[in-house]
């Protein structure tokens, strides 16, 4: 039977105390047996299986207003954005506590070439959030929104609009919603 592989991140001072206890887990069979019994047998401790303390997907952020706020004041000021959009279950209202943060991110078209995904995702990265960080230019949005199946329509139709750009056309649009500045 192989163990399964497991990561975590734990902070510095601890790291050594941590190590020296997944080695005695690991070293010993009977131990490792009981762990993975103990996990199996409690599944809301495995993300993703709906339990009812599946972890949040919230970083060290107190809820997912405060986490939402903190992605998207990265993504602004290192991206400045036409505008930005939650889309997906966390925008639909389905989403399950483990979720993760899907953010369409409006660039301007005056730079060439397509938008690197890497880029746009670099002032996010290692915050604790799972973030997926979609970059699209202005143009391809406004002519893929129309369009059922494109991430651009999905934002477009049922995405909420989290930042528009002063003067850009998005402020208009979407004048029911609350617009950070």
């Amino acid at each position: 039977m192989s163990t399964p592989t497991i990561t975590f991140r734990v902070k510095p001072d601890r790291q050594h105390a941590v190590r020296e206890l997944v080695n005695a887990i690991k070293d010993d069979p009977g131990m490792t047996a009981a762990m993975l019994e103990f996990i199996r047998t409690r599944p809301s401790l495995v993300p993703g299986t709906g339990g009812d303390t599946a972890i949040r997907n919230i970083g060290p952020f107190r809820n997912e207003d405060a986490a939402l706020s903190f992605l998207v004041g990265r993504l602004k000021t290192a991206l400045r954005p036409v505008a930005l959009f939650l889309f997906g279950s966390r925008a639909a209202g389905s989403a399950r506590p483990d979720s993760d943060f899907d953010l369409l991110v409006i660039l301007p078209d005056d730079e060439s070439g397509p938008p690197d995904y890497f880029a746009a995702y670099a002032p996010v990265a290692g915050c604790g959030i799972g973030v997926d960080v979609v970059p699209c230019r202005l143009a391809d949005f406004e002519a893929e929104r129309q369009r059922p199946g494109t991430i651009a329509h999905a934002a477009d139709s049922a995405g909420r609009l989290l930042y528009a750009s002063p003067g850009s056309p998005f402020r208009d649009r979407w004048r029911g919603q609350a617009v950070s500045q």
